[in-house]
């Protein structure tokens, strides 16, 4: 027994294999605690409540006065009850804590309780920025170009992971990049467990998750964005889409419609200094070689599907409604 068990924070990034990771931890609490891994509850408690990801609790309670005082309170009684029941690790994620509204310095306390590992996965910011755009940013932004007009250049890991370097130390902090090929075994689940020392042949493997919608479906939802959503983490429509067209719903080819490949270069060419940094710091071994590999042709999708005529788009409105109204 140790009264020292690790804190493994998975910071993120949104985009970066989050929601794989967080469905691989729910659907094993149990058997990752056989393991002596402790899965807090969504708002850390020591039991897990079938919950693998905790965004909601800091950023709940980020703008909240003593958020800092409540978190200490509930990573003191997690350390206490994990050297109670032998428990080796202790592992938080919320993508969230990677943005810079203060995370960082909250478990900075937490130094004299547990040997902190920070987690990080970081993606190529053109595929970033393309997945975020559909995710996020289209349900309040004209079109893609708006978006990325406002944060050009933005997508700064070096940036945003260096405030964790300063406070935990370079050796507490773990970067690995979202890219099949840079991966353990292609996955970034099993590329997690490697990071944390778990056995992933002892736990299930979960569904999918969070899987990206077919862009046909982009003219849409940028035009009836308003009806559509009530935040930019509404996600009913999309639920709506998979339950209504099932696998014809997703995107079922690689690349994207979203960017030609001189767009994507370009992209690229706007975080090169930031990447050359993060390289620098975090992946020397790779000498002469880029940190991602660059954009190329495969990355790009033409589509042959005609684009979505205003009928159609309004009867998909029509029976989201109807689907809304289904549980009375």
């Amino acid at each position: 027994m140790t009264d020292r068990p690790r804190l493994v924070l998975h910071i993120g990034a949104g985009k970066c294999g989050s929601s794989a990771i967080q469905q691989f931890l729910v659907v094993n609490a149990e058997s990752l605690a056989d393991d002596g891994f402790l899965v807090p509850g969504r708002y850390l408690e020591p039991k897990p409540e079938g919950c693998g990801q905790h965004l909601a609790y800091f950023e709940d309670g980020i703008a909240s006065p003593g958020f800092g005082d409540d978190l200490m309170a509930k990573l003191t009684a997690l350390h206490d009850h994990a050297v109670e029941h032998d428990f080796g690790a202790v592992i938080l994620s919320a993508e969230n804590l990677i943005n810079p509204k203060g995370f960082v310095d909250l478990f900075v306390p937490a130094r004299e309780l547990f040997d902190i590992t920070v987690v990080a996965y970081v993606r190529r910011q053109d595929d970033f920025v393309i997945s975020a755009w559909q995710q996020w940013q289209i349900k309040q932004h004209d079109d893609f170009w708006e978006y990325y007009g406002r944060h050009r250049g933005g997508v700064n890991w070096h940036r945003q992971l260096e405030p964790w370097r300063r406070n935990y130390g370079r050796p507490a902090v773990v970067v690995r990049r979202y890219s099949p090929d840079a991966l353990v075994g292609g996955d970034v689940v099993a590329d997690f467990c490697a990071v944390i020392e778990a056995d992933l042949s002892r736990h299930r493997r979960p569904d999918r998750a969070n899987r990206s919608l077919h862009e046909r479906f982009n003219p849409m939802i940028a035009r009836y964005r308003r009806e559509l959503f009530t935040s930019i983490h509404d996600n009913r429509f999309y639920t709506f889409l998979g339950d209504v067209l099932g696998e014809h719903a997703y995107r079922g080819y690689r690349g994207s419609t979203v960017l030609t490949l001189s767009e994507r270069r370009m992209v690229m060419a706007d975080h090169a200094a930031a990447n050359d940094l993060l390289k620098a710091e975090y992946f020397p071994e790779l000498g002469e070689a880029p940190l991602f590999p660059p954009p190329g042709p495969a990355d790009v999708h033409v589509s042959s599907e005609p684009l979505m005529d205003e009928a159609t788009a309004l009867s998909f409105l029509a029976m989201f409604r109807l689907w809304e109204r289904r549980d009375g």
